[in-house]
């Protein structure tokens, strides 16, 4: 499960910064200030010169490298982006850079990462943490239990904004959103019910009574808790047990036929057809079976 978002590369120049060199003020007053950065942006690459001179102070070489990093961040192209991971299902989408979600309306430097512009985003940023109820009536235990979903940017080592070159990866220098695939994690989501679920969970087999069947909407997509294990833990003192696992299936998990019907589902690239030939209710005293073709 992945999800995709994009991410308005943004800088700021102040309004006293400098404009160095007499031929780069010349053009830009030619071209009317208030059409900045654009009269130096042609097909999203940056179309100019800038000069600062072999005596140049050291407030002059920082002016302008404050300059050229905003051109270089004004330098983009809109592109569409697929999530090809949710390519075989009906939530398959295209974003375009130009329609993504914005981070923050705070400024994003160079060199800082994203949990200093946004450190967690929720249902009011983004649909699919939208907050929802959990319904269970299995088991002894009926919850209706309201719960809410967000995303924690809490990484330091990753998730950077920078202005960088690597001849692998960067070859071109550029603005780039760093992401240390090595650095553990980007992001940590977080789904918080508002009060306890109850649940029995003396053994692996009576929360599973409890909880198995049961679905959550988790990031925009439905899964059924399939499996359920409980581990003893002394943390409040007297042993008892808690749920450390639950197994969970995406899509439809329960499909009811009638006698003759015949479904087809893929499974790992292989197609499977499924026929119910017949039911029975004199198969036991307590339920009736059904005779299945694959």
């Amino acid at each position: 499960m992945r999800v995709k978002k994009t991410i308005k590369k943004i800088a700021s120049i102040g309004a006293a910064a400098t404009m160095v060199g007499a031929t780069l003020m010349g053009a830009a007053m030619a071209a009317d200030l208030s059409d900045y950065p654009n009269m130096f942006i042609q097909d999203g690459a940056f179309n100019g010169v800038l000069v600062v001179g072999a005596d140049a102070k050291a407030e002059d070489v920082i002016g302008i490298t404050n300059i050229a990093t905003s051109l270089q961040t004004a330098s983009v192209q809109t592109t569409t982006v697929s999530d090809t991971a949710a390519a075989d299902t009906a939530a398959d989408t295209s974003y375009a850079v130009s329609e993504g979600y914005e981070l923050c309306n705070r400024n994003l430097y160079p060199g800082y990462n994203i949990s200093s512009c946004e450190p967690s985003v929720d249902d009011s940023d983004l649909d699919l943490l939208a907050d929802d109820v959990y319904h269970d009536s299995e088991g002894d235990n009926d919850n209706d239990e309201k719960y809410t979903q967000e995303i924690f940017f809490q990484n330091q080592g990753t998730g950077q904004f920078l202005y960088t070159q690597d001849d692998d990866d960067a070859p071109t220098a550029d603005t780039y959103l760093f992401i240390d695939n090595s650095n553990n994690f980007l992001y940590n989501y977080t789904l918080q019910f508002d009060s306890y679920v109850s649940v029995d969970n003396n053994t692996n087999a009576l929360a599973g009574d409890d909880l198995e069947g049961t679905a959550l909407n988790i990031q925009g997509k439905s899964y059924t808790i399939t499996d359920v294990k409980v581990t003893p833990t002394t943390l409040t003192g007297a042993p008892y047990n808690i749920i450390n696992k639950l197994k969970m299936q995406s899509g439809d998990s329960v499909v009811w036929m009638s006698e003759g019907e015949s479904l087809t589902r893929t499974i790992d690239g292989v197609e499977h057809t499924v026929e119910l030939m017949d039911v029975s209710a004199d198969a036991t005293s307590s339920a009736g079976s059904c005779g299945f073709k694959v």
